[in-house]
């Protein structure tokens, strides 16, 4: 099944779910306005934290959360802790009991938090930089993952490195953050991050040309496997999305640059398949989102495309693009995928 979440700035946002079996469910309407948010499968439910629209400069991009549940979709949406105000994420990710979020706070340095088994989110604490004393900093957020109970988190600094810092679980604490050897980066875009058994993947985008660039840290020998660019004409300007298929095997989907068309690539090693077409250009369109398949599918993506919820289902060879009915002015999307 997938839970999405589509934030429509100021107005009211709203949930909608996708099974197999039945389909897109009609939408929910929750009781708040989203910026930005994102989603993580839970205990067999979900859990979204989301930056909070609004009209009212005192209360924009204040962090809410709500938990979702079959049958019911979401609860009321809470205030997270008092003064919790973010300009960069959320990214949420479960860790065994718990879940934990980051995001940049106002004075772009950045933050986590957890929500324990007992149902209660700790205090804001700082996220850790390099080395003791220091709070990691930088123009855009933290993409959290996790492989089961490890968390990896990465993030662009302001010198256009890349970073990455991981916990163990719940009981412990994020490593100092250490940087990737990568080319530089657009640090204003966030990168992609899949943690794995094997370690934890990045899909990013240089500065230089504005390609995608993937790089892989492997564990436990703590070696780094190199950055390779999707291709030539893998280009963009927003966040990319990605799948990690296999070891060498990465599905990696992305807005286009001067464009609004979604496109995609799949490889690794270096061999990459042409970029191709989801959609072409056309009306205004969100980052993508991209999710593991359900019933049969290898993956799916979800955008939204001129306010409407599109859903692209791929087979391992090409995509089925569909439109969900009964959305409309959306902006953002974000999804979980459960078991």
């Amino acid at each position: 099944m997938l839970v999405a979440l589509l934030g429509k700035g100021p107005a009211q946002a709203e949930a909608i779910s996708f099974s197999p079996q039945d389909g897109w469910t009609a939408p929910q309407g929750l009781n708040l306005f989203v910026e930005r948010a994102s989603l993580a499968a839970h205990q067999g439910g979900v859990m979204a934290v989301a930056r909070r629209a609004s009209k009212i400069a005192a209360e924009q991009d204040e962090l809410f959360w709500a938990t979702w549940k079959a049958g019911t979709g979401f609860g009321a949406f809470a205030k997270i802790g008092q003064g919790g105000f973010a300009v960069g994420g959320p990214s949420i990710a479960s860790s065994g009991v718990a879940l934990e979020a980051v995001f940049l706070g106002q004075d772009f340095k950045h933050y986590g938090v957890q929500y324990g088994e007992l149902g209660i989110w700790s205090p804001f604490a700082s996220f850790p930089g390099g080395k003791p004393g220091d709070q990691a900093f930088g123009p855009s957020g933290i993409k959290l993952s996790s492989s089961g109970v490890e968390l990896w988190g990465a993030y662009a600094g302001d010198n256009k490195a890349l970073f990455v810092s991981s916990k163990a679980g719940p009981g412990s604490t994020w490593s100092f953050s250490s940087a990737a050897p990568t080319s530089p980066v657009v640090n204003t875009i966030m990168p992609a991050v899949q943690a794995h058994e094997n370690g934890v993947t990045l899909v990013y985008v240089l500065e230089e040309n504005k390609r995608i660039a993937v790089n892989t840290l492997q564990t436990p020998q703590n070696t780094w496997a190199g950055e390779q660019t999707v291709g030539a004409d893998a280009i963009t300007g927003r966040t990319p999305d990605f799948l990690r298929l296999g070891a060498d095997d990465h599905l990696v989907v992305w807005h286009g640059l001067d464009n609004e068309g979604i496109y995609f690539s799949r490889g690794g090693k270096g061999v990459w398949s042409k970029p191709a077409t989801i959609v072409g250009g056309g009306p205004v369109t969100s980052d993508p989102v991209v999710l593991a398949g359900v019933g049969g599918s290898i993956a799916e993506v979800l955008f939204t495309r001129g306010g409407a919820l599109r859903h692209a289902r791929y087979d391992g060879t090409t995509f089925q693009v569909n439109d969900v009915a009964a959305t409309s002015n959306a902006l953002t999307v974000s999804a979980a995928r459960l078991p």
